[in-house]
């Protein structure tokens, strides 16, 4: 299944966007303090924001989260 953002997905620029989130949480997700698994967008992304990368690669728009 393929999800609206895979095309961002998949640049280097999301790369190191979300090795830097990883990094400035030091890997614990920010809800339970668990070690985190996922970089997610809080402001979900969507047909009409693909190509805004204020959305996309906004680092305050993303949070660090297990997967539980």
């Amino acid at each position: 299944m393929k999800r609206v953002g895979d095309k961002i997905y998949h640049t280097q620029k999301w790369r190191k966007l979300r090795k830097l989130k990883y990094g400035i949480e030091h890997g614990i997700c920010e809800w339970c303090n668990a070690p985190g698994d996922i970089v997610d967008h809080i402001e979900e992304i969507t047909e009409e924001n693909v190509n805004n990368p204020d959305i996309t690669f906004n680092l305050e728009n993303l949070q660090l989260l297990c997967l539980s």
